[in-house]
């Protein structure tokens, strides 16, 4: 089964194409409005995505009230 039929969203690549377009066009002044843009000349995503059920990080946290020098370990689950 393909991300695309998983998350029931057969235009994800095409909103990826989309998405990237805007974030790394050389147009700083880009709003992200204008969606007339013709995807056909964009290059396509062809990238492997991965889908995760969780994710581990740890991060420092100078705030912290348990200690200057303490690390924080946090681990997200999706459900």
């Amino acid at each position: 089964m393909s991300i695309t039929e998983y998350i029931k969203q057969p235009n994800l690549p095409k909103l990826i194409q989309r998405f990237l377009h805007f974030h790394l066009s050389s147009n700083l002044n880009c709003s992200g409005l204008e969606l007339s843009v013709d995807l056909d000349i964009l290059s396509a995503f062809s990238n492997k995505i991965s889908l995760h059920s969780s994710a581990t990080f740890i991060y420092f946290s100078p705030s912290d009230p348990c200690g200057i020098h303490e690390l924080r370990r946090e681990q997200i689950w999706v459900i």
